[in-house]
């Protein structure tokens, strides 16, 4: 009973940090939010809210070294280059590397905004 009330109260602060982050987002142009919810299921939400306060959902947002939707530092450039297109640009690669980072590490430490999604 435990596990299944974390799991209740996880899925509605992860909804009303998704509900949040959707407000502000705009029209993506390749749905990105739709390419999230592909590669993250559950924790759509959580990636949701991350890539909003990282980019703003702009796939083209670059501070410094930090690039595309999940901000992808240049450390990530080998992961980035075995997808295929190597383009951190590219909404889908993007993602995929950013669910590829989480579930390595097996939480979202990768990502300082991710405490103002409720995770860490």
């Amino acid at each position: 009973m435990k596990r299944k009330s974390r799991l209740a109260i996880l899925m509605l602060v992860g909804g009303l940090a998704l509900s949040a982050c959707i407000a502000d987002a705009p029209p993506a142009g390749g749905d990105v939010h739709a390419l999230i919810i592909q590669y993250f299921g559950l924790e759509a939400p959580f990636a949701d809210c991350i890539a909003g306060h990282e980019s703003g959902f702009n796939p083209e947002a670059r501070n410094g070294q930090y690039r595309g939707l999940f901000q992808l530092g240049s450390s990530y450039n080998g992961s980035i280059a075995a997808t295929g297109s190597g383009n951190v640009y590219d909404p889908e690669v993007n993602i995929a590397v950013a669910k590829q980072i989480r579930d390595e590490r097996g939480n979202w430490s990768a990502w300082s905004t991710a405490s103002a999604c409720g995770v860490s």
